[in-house]
Protein backbone atom coordinates (compact mmCIF):
# COMPACT_ATOMS: atom_id res chain seq x y z
CA UNK A 1 0.00 0.00 0.00
CA UNK A 2 1.23 3.45 -0.71
CA UNK A 3 2.50 5.30 2.13
CA UNK A 4 1.24 7.28 5.09
CA UNK A 5 1.37 11.00 4.99
CA UNK A 6 3.82 11.67 7.49
CA UNK A 7 3.64 14.04 10.34
CA UNK A 8 5.03 17.43 9.29
CA UNK A 9 7.64 19.24 11.92
CA UNK A 10 5.84 21.90 14.78
CA UNK A 11 8.53 24.14 12.65
CA UNK A 12 6.89 23.22 9.36
CA UNK A 13 3.50 23.86 10.80
CA UNK A 14 4.26 27.19 12.00
CA UNK A 15 5.81 28.36 8.94
CA UNK A 16 2.72 27.26 6.88
CA UNK A 17 0.37 28.68 8.98
CA UNK A 18 2.19 32.29 9.62
CA UNK A 19 2.69 32.23 5.96
CA UNK A 20 -0.79 31.79 5.01
CA UNK A 21 -2.42 33.96 7.55
CA UNK A 22 -0.24 36.34 6.70
CA UNK A 23 -0.80 36.07 2.92
CA UNK A 24 -4.64 35.90 3.77
CA UNK A 25 -4.32 39.26 5.25
CA UNK A 26 -2.39 40.97 2.41
CA UNK A 27 -4.63 39.09 0.17
CA UNK A 28 -7.19 41.60 1.01
CA UNK A 29 -5.63 44.44 2.46
CA UNK A 30 -7.56 47.60 1.05
CA UNK A 31 -4.56 49.65 0.07
CA UNK A 32 -0.97 49.87 0.54
CA UNK A 33 -0.75 51.22 4.03
CA UNK A 34 -3.01 48.36 5.35
CA UNK A 35 -0.91 45.96 3.79
CA UNK A 36 2.52 47.83 5.36
CA UNK A 37 1.00 48.15 8.74
CA UNK A 38 0.42 44.36 8.80
CA UNK A 39 3.86 43.70 7.72
CA UNK A 40 5.24 46.08 9.99
CA UNK A 41 3.34 44.29 12.91
CA UNK A 42 4.36 40.75 11.94
CA UNK A 43 8.16 42.37 11.90
CA UNK A 44 7.56 43.58 15.07
CA UNK A 45 6.16 40.45 16.44
CA UNK A 46 9.07 38.60 14.87
CA UNK A 47 12.06 41.20 16.16
CA UNK A 48 10.44 40.68 20.09
CA UNK A 49 10.75 36.63 19.64
CA UNK A 50 14.21 36.82 18.13
CA UNK A 51 13.44 35.13 15.26
CA UNK A 52 15.95 33.36 13.34
CA UNK A 53 17.18 34.03 9.63
CA UNK A 54 15.71 31.12 8.79
CA UNK A 55 12.17 32.19 10.02
CA UNK A 56 12.46 35.50 7.53
CA UNK A 57 14.00 33.59 4.56
CA UNK A 58 11.45 30.56 4.50
CA UNK A 59 8.53 33.40 5.06
CA UNK A 60 10.38 35.68 1.98
CA UNK A 61 10.17 32.87 -0.33
CA UNK A 62 6.92 31.19 0.65
CA UNK A 63 5.03 34.81 -0.40
CA UNK A 64 7.51 35.63 -3.50
CA UNK A 65 6.47 32.15 -5.44
CA UNK A 66 2.48 32.56 -4.50
CA UNK A 67 0.87 33.15 -7.68
CA UNK A 68 -2.44 34.92 -6.52
CA UNK A 69 -0.60 37.37 -4.13
CA UNK A 70 -0.63 40.79 -6.25
CA UNK A 71 2.72 42.51 -6.83
CA UNK A 72 2.46 45.13 -4.47
CA UNK A 73 1.88 42.93 -1.65
CA UNK A 74 5.23 40.69 -2.76
CA UNK A 75 6.93 43.79 -3.31
CA UNK A 76 6.29 44.84 0.74
CA UNK A 77 6.96 41.57 1.92
CA UNK A 78 10.29 41.65 0.26
CA UNK A 79 10.75 45.29 1.78
CA UNK A 80 10.59 44.61 5.41
CA UNK A 81 11.54 40.47 5.53
CA UNK A 82 14.73 41.07 3.67
CA UNK A 83 17.15 41.52 6.33
CA UNK A 84 21.05 41.25 6.27
CA UNK A 85 20.56 38.03 7.55
CA UNK A 86 19.08 36.27 5.02
CA UNK A 87 21.11 34.56 2.20
CA UNK A 88 18.83 33.17 -0.30
CA UNK A 89 16.67 35.27 -2.43
CA UNK A 90 14.72 34.30 -5.42
CA UNK A 91 12.68 37.50 -6.66
CA UNK A 92 10.11 35.65 -8.91
CA UNK A 93 7.84 37.56 -11.71
CA UNK A 94 7.31 41.42 -10.96
CA UNK A 95 5.86 44.10 -13.60
CA UNK A 96 7.94 46.11 -15.11
CA UNK A 97 7.09 49.52 -12.67
CA UNK A 98 8.33 47.81 -9.85
CA UNK A 99 11.93 46.90 -11.38
CA UNK A 100 13.83 50.73 -9.76
CA UNK A 101 11.96 50.01 -6.35
CA UNK A 102 12.83 46.14 -6.30
CA UNK A 103 16.33 46.44 -7.07
CA UNK A 104 16.83 49.78 -4.10
CA UNK A 105 15.36 47.19 -2.32
CA UNK A 106 17.90 44.54 -2.71
CA UNK A 107 20.81 46.67 -2.96
CA UNK A 108 20.55 48.71 0.29
CA UNK A 109 18.82 45.37 2.27
CA UNK A 110 20.72 42.48 0.79
CA UNK A 111 24.20 42.66 2.09
CA UNK A 112 23.66 38.95 3.49
CA UNK A 113 23.00 37.15 0.20
CA UNK A 114 24.86 34.31 -1.02
CA UNK A 115 22.23 33.37 -3.70
CA UNK A 116 20.25 35.97 -5.66
CA UNK A 117 17.82 34.60 -8.49
CA UNK A 118 16.43 37.40 -10.61
CA UNK A 119 14.91 35.31 -13.49
CA UNK A 120 11.80 36.61 -13.85
CA UNK A 121 12.56 40.39 -13.19
CA UNK A 122 13.96 41.56 -16.97
CA UNK A 123 16.00 44.77 -16.16
CA UNK A 124 16.05 46.76 -19.43
CA UNK A 125 18.73 49.37 -19.59
CA UNK A 126 17.00 52.57 -17.38
CA UNK A 127 17.05 50.21 -14.75
CA UNK A 128 20.31 48.78 -15.25
CA UNK A 129 21.97 51.11 -12.99
CA UNK A 130 20.63 49.41 -10.13
CA UNK A 131 21.54 46.32 -11.10
CA UNK A 132 24.91 47.40 -10.95
CA UNK A 133 25.02 49.06 -7.78
CA UNK A 134 23.54 45.74 -6.46
CA UNK A 135 26.63 43.49 -7.75
CA UNK A 136 29.44 46.44 -6.35
CA UNK A 137 27.76 45.87 -3.05
CA UNK A 138 26.47 42.20 -2.51
CA UNK A 139 30.14 40.86 -2.15
CA UNK A 140 29.18 37.82 -0.40
CA UNK A 141 27.18 36.53 -3.83
CA UNK A 142 28.66 32.80 -4.81
CA UNK A 143 25.66 31.88 -7.33
CA UNK A 144 24.08 34.59 -9.48
CA UNK A 145 21.03 33.61 -11.92
CA UNK A 146 20.20 37.06 -14.26
CA UNK A 147 19.40 35.09 -17.61
CA UNK A 148 18.44 37.41 -20.75
CA UNK A 149 19.63 40.67 -19.11
CA UNK A 150 23.62 41.03 -19.11
CA UNK A 151 25.78 43.21 -20.85
CA UNK A 152 29.26 43.94 -21.29
CA UNK A 153 29.13 47.23 -18.75
CA UNK A 154 27.43 44.48 -16.37
CA UNK A 155 30.09 41.84 -16.51
CA UNK A 156 32.44 44.75 -15.84
CA UNK A 157 31.26 45.11 -12.51
CA UNK A 158 30.71 41.66 -11.70
CA UNK A 159 34.48 40.98 -12.51
CA UNK A 160 35.37 43.75 -10.73
CA UNK A 161 33.65 43.05 -7.56
CA UNK A 162 32.08 39.39 -7.61
CA UNK A 163 35.48 37.91 -5.98
CA UNK A 164 33.48 35.08 -4.17
CA UNK A 165 31.07 34.27 -6.98
CA UNK A 166 31.16 30.90 -8.16
CA UNK A 167 28.18 29.99 -10.20
CA UNK A 168 26.74 32.50 -12.62
CA UNK A 169 23.70 32.13 -15.14
CA UNK A 170 24.02 35.02 -18.05
CA UNK A 171 21.90 32.17 -19.96
CA UNK A 172 19.77 33.29 -22.60
CA UNK A 173 19.37 36.20 -25.59
CA UNK A 174 22.09 38.88 -24.45
CA UNK A 175 24.35 41.54 -25.36
CA UNK A 176 27.39 40.18 -24.81
CA UNK A 177 30.90 40.38 -26.50
CA UNK A 178 34.33 39.37 -26.22
CA UNK A 179 34.52 42.44 -23.90
CA UNK A 180 32.24 41.47 -21.81
CA UNK A 181 33.64 38.10 -20.97
CA UNK A 182 37.44 39.19 -20.94
CA UNK A 183 36.00 40.92 -17.79
CA UNK A 184 35.08 37.55 -16.11
CA UNK A 185 38.71 36.12 -16.58
CA UNK A 186 40.57 39.36 -16.53
CA UNK A 187 38.93 40.53 -12.97
CA UNK A 188 38.41 39.21 -9.52
CA UNK A 189 36.33 36.87 -10.33
CA UNK A 190 38.98 34.52 -12.23
CA UNK A 191 39.74 31.97 -9.60
CA UNK A 192 36.48 31.17 -7.96
CA UNK A 193 34.49 30.83 -11.01
CA UNK A 194 33.28 27.30 -11.99
CA UNK A 195 30.13 27.60 -13.43
CA UNK A 196 28.91 30.14 -16.22
CA UNK A 197 25.94 29.03 -17.87
CA UNK A 198 26.07 31.24 -20.90
CA UNK A 199 24.42 31.00 -24.24
CA UNK A 200 21.25 29.57 -25.99
CA UNK A 201 20.76 25.99 -26.74
CA UNK A 202 21.40 25.14 -29.87
CA UNK A 203 22.38 28.62 -31.07
CA UNK A 204 26.09 29.82 -31.23
CA UNK A 205 24.85 33.59 -30.16
CA UNK A 206 28.13 33.70 -28.51
CA UNK A 207 31.70 33.23 -30.62
CA UNK A 208 33.04 29.83 -29.74
CA UNK A 209 36.32 31.87 -29.94
CA UNK A 210 35.07 33.94 -27.12
CA UNK A 211 34.28 30.48 -25.14
CA UNK A 212 37.91 29.84 -26.01
CA UNK A 213 38.95 32.59 -23.50
CA UNK A 214 36.85 31.37 -21.28
CA UNK A 215 37.78 28.08 -20.54
CA UNK A 216 41.56 28.67 -21.42
CA UNK A 217 41.63 31.76 -18.97
CA UNK A 218 38.91 30.53 -16.11
CA UNK A 219 41.78 27.96 -14.10
CA UNK A 220 38.59 25.89 -11.99
CA UNK A 221 35.74 26.51 -14.59
CA UNK A 222 33.90 22.88 -14.95
CA UNK A 223 30.67 23.36 -17.11
CA UNK A 224 29.21 25.73 -19.08
CA UNK A 225 25.72 24.45 -19.09
CA UNK A 226 23.49 25.70 -21.80
CA UNK A 227 26.62 26.48 -24.39
CA UNK A 228 25.84 23.72 -27.31
CA UNK A 229 29.58 24.64 -28.86
CA UNK A 230 32.13 23.46 -26.66
CA UNK A 231 33.62 21.11 -28.68
CA UNK A 232 34.58 24.12 -31.27
CA UNK A 233 35.75 25.95 -28.36
CA UNK A 234 38.46 23.41 -27.28
CA UNK A 235 39.53 22.78 -30.60
CA UNK A 236 39.84 26.31 -31.30
CA UNK A 237 42.13 26.68 -27.96
CA UNK A 238 43.95 22.94 -29.35
CA UNK A 239 44.79 24.42 -33.06
CA UNK A 240 45.07 28.12 -32.01
CA UNK A 241 46.42 28.63 -28.75
CA UNK A 242 48.05 25.22 -26.92
CA UNK A 243 47.71 21.52 -27.64
CA UNK A 244 49.46 20.68 -23.99
CA UNK A 245 46.89 23.39 -22.23
CA UNK A 246 44.82 21.04 -20.00
CA UNK A 247 40.49 22.11 -18.92
CA UNK A 248 39.29 21.06 -15.69
CA UNK A 249 36.19 21.07 -17.40
CA UNK A 250 33.74 18.18 -16.87
CA UNK A 251 31.04 18.53 -18.82
CA UNK A 252 30.84 18.70 -22.54
CA UNK A 253 27.76 19.82 -24.79
CA UNK A 254 28.84 20.23 -28.58
CA UNK A 255 26.97 20.22 -31.48
CA UNK A 256 27.67 18.27 -35.24
CA UNK A 257 30.79 17.03 -33.85
CA UNK A 258 33.97 15.72 -36.01
CA UNK A 259 36.82 13.45 -35.85
CA UNK A 260 39.14 16.81 -35.19
CA UNK A 261 37.32 18.22 -32.36
CA UNK A 262 36.73 15.03 -30.55
CA UNK A 263 40.30 14.38 -30.51
CA UNK A 264 40.78 17.47 -29.31
CA UNK A 265 38.19 16.94 -26.38
CA UNK A 266 39.90 14.06 -25.76
CA UNK A 267 43.45 15.74 -25.31
CA UNK A 268 42.18 18.73 -23.61
CA UNK A 269 39.48 17.62 -21.64
CA UNK A 270 40.94 14.95 -19.52
CA UNK A 271 38.54 15.15 -16.66
CA UNK A 272 34.93 15.30 -18.46
CA UNK A 273 32.30 12.75 -16.93
CA UNK A 274 29.53 13.86 -18.62
CA UNK A 275 29.35 14.21 -22.66
CA UNK A 276 26.65 15.18 -24.33
CA UNK A 277 27.10 15.06 -28.75
CA UNK A 278 24.51 16.11 -30.85
CA UNK A 279 25.15 14.96 -34.53
CA UNK A 280 28.08 13.51 -34.06
CA UNK A 281 30.06 12.71 -37.30
CA UNK A 282 30.97 9.47 -38.55
CA UNK A 283 33.47 7.38 -36.46
CA UNK A 284 32.76 9.89 -33.69
CA UNK A 285 31.13 7.72 -31.03
CA UNK A 286 33.54 5.22 -31.12
CA UNK A 287 36.35 7.67 -29.58
CA UNK A 288 34.26 8.21 -26.60
CA UNK A 289 35.52 4.96 -25.05
CA UNK A 290 38.64 7.24 -24.63
CA UNK A 291 37.04 9.18 -22.18
CA UNK A 292 36.17 8.23 -18.51
CA UNK A 293 32.52 8.99 -18.26
CA UNK A 294 29.53 8.61 -16.09
CA UNK A 295 26.89 10.39 -18.51
CA UNK A 296 26.73 10.35 -21.84
CA UNK A 297 23.47 11.72 -23.94
CA UNK A 298 23.66 11.65 -27.81
CA UNK A 299 21.48 12.77 -30.30
CA UNK A 300 20.90 11.47 -34.22
CA UNK A 301 23.49 9.02 -33.84
CA UNK A 302 23.43 5.31 -34.97
CA UNK A 303 22.36 2.67 -32.58
CA UNK A 304 24.90 0.23 -33.71
CA UNK A 305 27.81 2.42 -33.00
CA UNK A 306 26.53 3.12 -29.48
CA UNK A 307 26.40 -0.57 -28.60
CA UNK A 308 29.81 -1.52 -29.71
CA UNK A 309 30.77 1.54 -27.42
CA UNK A 310 28.66 0.23 -24.55
CA UNK A 311 31.02 -3.15 -25.24
CA UNK A 312 34.26 -1.58 -24.18
CA UNK A 313 33.15 1.21 -21.87
CA UNK A 314 29.20 0.76 -20.62
CA UNK A 315 30.36 -0.43 -17.28
CA UNK A 316 31.66 2.74 -16.24
CA UNK A 317 28.08 4.88 -17.15
CA UNK A 318 25.90 5.34 -14.48
CA UNK A 319 23.46 7.35 -16.55
CA UNK A 320 22.15 7.28 -20.32
CA UNK A 321 20.17 9.42 -22.57
CA UNK A 322 19.49 8.66 -26.33
CA UNK A 323 17.39 10.83 -28.72
CA UNK A 324 16.63 9.94 -32.34
CA UNK A 325 19.10 7.03 -33.12
CA UNK A 326 18.55 5.45 -36.24
CA UNK A 327 18.55 2.10 -36.03
CA UNK A 328 17.51 -0.67 -32.67
CA UNK A 329 17.93 -0.12 -29.15
CA UNK A 330 18.20 -3.26 -27.60
CA UNK A 331 17.40 -2.69 -23.74
CA UNK A 332 18.97 -6.55 -22.84
CA UNK A 333 22.28 -5.12 -24.41
CA UNK A 334 22.38 -1.87 -22.39
CA UNK A 335 21.37 -3.79 -19.08
CA UNK A 336 24.59 -6.29 -19.65
CA UNK A 337 26.94 -3.48 -21.06
CA UNK A 338 26.06 -1.13 -18.57
CA UNK A 339 25.67 -2.84 -14.87
CA UNK A 340 25.94 0.22 -13.10
CA UNK A 341 23.45 2.53 -14.99
CA UNK A 342 20.88 4.12 -12.62
CA UNK A 343 19.25 6.35 -15.38
CA UNK A 344 18.05 5.76 -18.49
CA UNK A 345 16.34 8.27 -20.61
CA UNK A 346 15.33 7.19 -24.48
CA UNK A 347 13.02 9.84 -26.68
CA UNK A 348 12.00 9.50 -30.27
CA UNK A 349 13.38 6.19 -30.95
CA UNK A 350 11.87 3.98 -33.57
CA UNK A 351 12.89 0.73 -32.55
CA UNK A 352 13.17 -0.61 -28.82
CA UNK A 353 13.47 -4.41 -28.75
CA UNK A 354 15.47 -7.31 -25.56
CA UNK A 355 16.93 -10.26 -26.50
CA UNK A 356 16.42 -11.53 -23.24
CA UNK A 357 15.95 -11.02 -19.69
CA UNK A 358 19.25 -9.60 -18.33
CA UNK A 359 18.50 -7.41 -15.14
CA UNK A 360 18.91 -3.64 -14.78
CA UNK A 361 20.52 -4.76 -11.35
CA UNK A 362 20.86 -0.65 -10.68
CA UNK A 363 18.70 0.85 -12.41
CA UNK A 364 16.58 3.50 -10.78
CA UNK A 365 14.61 6.11 -13.48
CA UNK A 366 13.59 4.96 -16.83
CA UNK A 367 12.11 7.60 -19.11
CA UNK A 368 10.78 6.44 -22.65
CA UNK A 369 8.62 9.00 -24.36
CA UNK A 370 7.94 9.80 -28.01
CA UNK A 371 8.65 5.90 -28.63
CA UNK A 372 7.09 3.14 -30.09
CA UNK A 373 7.57 0.17 -27.08
CA UNK A 374 6.08 -3.11 -27.48
CA UNK A 375 4.04 -4.37 -24.32
CA UNK A 376 6.04 -7.37 -24.27
CA UNK A 377 9.64 -5.19 -23.78
CA UNK A 378 7.76 -2.67 -21.45
CA UNK A 379 6.82 -5.62 -19.35
CA UNK A 380 10.73 -6.83 -19.45
CA UNK A 381 11.60 -3.37 -18.15
CA UNK A 382 9.40 -3.10 -15.34
CA UNK A 383 10.18 -6.59 -13.98
CA UNK A 384 13.93 -6.92 -14.18
CA UNK A 385 14.46 -3.56 -12.80
CA UNK A 386 14.65 -4.74 -8.83
CA UNK A 387 15.67 -1.12 -7.76
CA UNK A 388 13.29 1.10 -9.60
CA UNK A 389 11.99 4.16 -8.25
CA UNK A 390 10.67 6.10 -10.90
CA UNK A 391 9.01 5.26 -14.25
CA UNK A 392 8.02 7.35 -17.18
CA UNK A 393 6.35 6.37 -20.31
CA UNK A 394 4.52 8.11 -23.06
CA UNK A 395 2.37 6.00 -25.10
CA UNK A 396 0.86 2.60 -23.12
CA UNK A 397 -0.66 0.15 -24.74
CA UNK A 398 -1.18 -2.45 -21.02
CA UNK A 399 -4.76 -3.36 -19.77
CA UNK A 400 -6.19 -3.63 -16.94
CA UNK A 401 -5.25 -7.23 -16.79
CA UNK A 402 -1.82 -6.68 -18.08
CA UNK A 403 -1.17 -4.15 -15.14
CA UNK A 404 -1.84 -6.67 -12.83
CA UNK A 405 0.02 -9.45 -14.00
CA UNK A 406 3.38 -7.15 -13.98
CA UNK A 407 2.97 -6.01 -10.70
CA UNK A 408 0.90 -9.26 -8.78
CA UNK A 409 3.96 -10.94 -10.27
CA UNK A 410 7.18 -8.82 -8.90
CA UNK A 411 7.93 -6.81 -5.75
CA UNK A 412 8.40 -2.77 -5.92
CA UNK A 413 9.88 -1.99 -2.97
CA UNK A 414 11.10 1.30 -3.73
CA UNK A 415 8.85 2.81 -6.84
CA UNK A 416 7.72 5.93 -5.79
CA UNK A 417 6.73 8.03 -9.58
CA UNK A 418 4.53 6.36 -12.39
CA UNK A 419 3.96 8.47 -15.39
CA UNK A 420 1.90 6.57 -18.23
CA UNK A 421 0.73 9.62 -20.43
CA UNK A 422 -1.03 8.19 -22.91
CA UNK A 423 -3.00 4.80 -21.59
CA UNK A 424 -6.39 5.04 -23.14
CA UNK A 425 -7.04 1.00 -22.05
CA UNK A 426 -6.48 1.83 -18.09
CA UNK A 427 -8.55 2.84 -15.53
CA UNK A 428 -8.77 3.10 -11.94
CA UNK A 429 -8.44 -0.60 -11.40
CA UNK A 430 -4.86 -0.29 -12.42
CA UNK A 431 -4.86 2.79 -9.88
CA UNK A 432 -6.06 0.31 -7.29
CA UNK A 433 -3.25 -2.49 -7.88
CA UNK A 434 -0.44 0.12 -8.18
CA UNK A 435 -1.56 1.75 -4.28
CA UNK A 436 -1.41 -2.08 -3.21
CA UNK A 437 1.55 -3.32 -4.69
CA UNK A 438 3.50 -0.31 -4.07
CA UNK A 439 4.64 0.49 -0.80
CA UNK A 440 6.52 3.71 -1.89
CA UNK A 441 4.02 5.02 -4.67
CA UNK A 442 3.42 8.92 -3.71
CA UNK A 443 2.94 9.87 -7.33
CA UNK A 444 0.87 8.72 -10.64
CA UNK A 445 -0.21 10.15 -13.35
CA UNK A 446 -1.10 11.02 -16.04
CA UNK A 447 -4.70 10.01 -15.82
CA UNK A 448 -5.60 12.78 -17.87
CA UNK A 449 -4.69 9.70 -20.72
CA UNK A 450 -6.06 7.44 -19.49
CA UNK A 451 -9.73 5.91 -19.32
CA UNK A 452 -10.63 7.79 -16.06
CA UNK A 453 -13.47 9.55 -15.44
CA UNK A 454 -14.07 13.07 -13.58
CA UNK A 455 -16.22 11.30 -11.03
CA UNK A 456 -13.64 8.16 -11.30
CA UNK A 457 -10.83 10.54 -10.19
CA UNK A 458 -12.51 12.31 -7.47
CA UNK A 459 -14.08 9.21 -5.51
CA UNK A 460 -10.72 7.40 -5.95
CA UNK A 461 -8.85 11.18 -4.07
CA UNK A 462 -11.48 11.11 -1.35
CA UNK A 463 -10.61 7.54 -0.47
CA UNK A 464 -7.19 8.29 -0.76
CA UNK A 465 -7.79 11.07 1.60
CA UNK A 466 -9.91 9.14 4.00
CA UNK A 467 -7.05 6.72 4.66
CA UNK A 468 -4.66 9.76 5.11
CA UNK A 469 -2.31 7.98 1.95
CA UNK A 470 0.55 9.74 0.72
CA UNK A 471 -0.49 9.18 -3.32
CA UNK A 472 -0.72 11.94 -5.32
CA UNK A 473 -3.06 11.81 -9.10
CA UNK A 474 -2.40 14.10 -11.53
CA UNK A 475 -2.96 16.10 -12.85
CA UNK A 476 -4.90 18.16 -10.30
CA UNK A 477 -8.14 19.41 -10.63
CA UNK A 478 -10.52 18.43 -12.96
CA UNK A 479 -9.61 15.94 -15.92
CA UNK A 480 -10.03 17.71 -19.44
Amino acid sequence: MSPKCPVPSLGECAITELAESLMRALATASDELEATLCLIDLCSYFEKCNATTDVYQDLLQAILCTDYLNPLCRFLSMQLLLKETVTFLATGMFPVSYYERLLQVISVQGSGLKTLNMKGVWVKEENMYYLFDIVRKLKNLNRLTIPYIANDELLHHIGESCANLKFLDISGETDITEIGIQSLYTGVTREALTVVDIGILGEENICHTDIAELIYNLPNLINLVTYSFVGKAIHHIYTRKSKHFRSKLNYVHDTDTDLRTMNSIVEICPEVECLYLDNPGHGVVSKIDQLKLTKLKLHNFRCVDLHLLLERCGDTLIHLSVIQGRGTIDFSKLAEHCPNLTGLEIYMMDSLVKSDDTNFLNAQNLEILHSKIPNSVLSYLITHTPKLKRLSVGDVNFTDDDIFRVFNNTEFPYLEDVWFLNASYLSTASVEVMMDRCPMLTILGQLSGWNVTYEDLELMRTMISSANTKLTLLPNGILP
